[in-house]
């Protein structure tokens, strides 16, 4: 608190009309979906590494909305990646291993309705992130009905609730000073490394169990609830009643 004022957190929210639920397109193998914009922070290759390595032998897909216009190179460094683990590609956006398959939208072009579709036709959402103020894509995968595999730190496990699958969260982490080289310099604070035994553990259940959780009572009842909480109206209203 400061001047005698009491603090009030204000949180972001998603747009019902835009976010919503329903399945997307049907997809035969269990598909997963990481958005978000490619930087270390957000655990866009460690997602890459985990996918790869969890699901190894197995039919799978993951599709990745991660274009970040200030990190030009980073499709080049996902195909380097991928072409490490053993994939292969024509295009340089849909990559095959087997029975796996990474496929990157790029960002170009995609509208909001394109983005929402994305979170409805996966079967669960991949968000290790190492820090957040909120984050905003896990917010608007599980308002879509969408379960999600996040870290249980920073902003990301204040909105989660006590009633959230424990078989996706992500417990454990290594502290390391936040130095990408690019956003952060070693001056502001630490990041949470994401245990990646764990997110490899989190990615086999939901292969396994995504789907009949998606259909279960209290998935949907955990789904309405949250739809009813992180609205950006009633972040509106929170925040219209701290100034007040």
């Amino acid at each position: 608190a400061m001047h005698g004022f009491p603090s009030e957190v204000v949180p972001e929210g998603f747009d019902p009309f835009t976010i919503q639920t329903g399945r997307g397109d049907s997809h035969r193998k269990p598909v997963f979906v990481h958005v978000g914009k490619h930087e270390e922070r957000k655990g866009t290759e460690q997602v890459i590494l985990c996918f790869s390595r969890a699901l190894e032998g197995r039919e799978a897909v993951l599709i990745l909305h991660v274009h970040n216009p200030f990190f030009p190179e980073g499709q080049a460094r996902i195909a380097g990646l991928l072409s490490q683990l053993g994939f292969r590609t024509l295009n340089g956006l849909d990559f095959f291993r087997g029975g796996l398959e990474v496929k990157s939208t790029q960002g170009h072009g995609i509208s909001d309705a394109e983005i929402a579709n994305l979170y409805r036709m996966a079967d669960c959402g991949i968000f290790p992130s190492k820090g957040e103020g909120w984050g905003l894509c896990l917010m608007e995968c599980l308002a879509s009905g969408t379960p999600a595999i996040p870290g249980a730190w920073t902003a990301m496990g204040d909105y989660l609730g006590q009633e959230y699958p424990r078989e996706l969260t992500l417990d454990k982490f290594s502290l390391e000073t936040a130095n990408d080289g690019q956003w952060f310099h070693g001056d502001r604070g630490s990041g949470h490394v994401p245990d990646e035994v764990e997110i490899m553990e989190r990615v086999r259940w939901a292969y396994l169990n995504a789907r009949s959780l998606i259909a279960s009572e209290g998935w949907a009842r955990f789904v309405l609830d949250f739809r009813e909480r992180w609205t950006w109206e009633m972040a509106a209203a929170k925040l219209d009643s701290a100034i007040k």
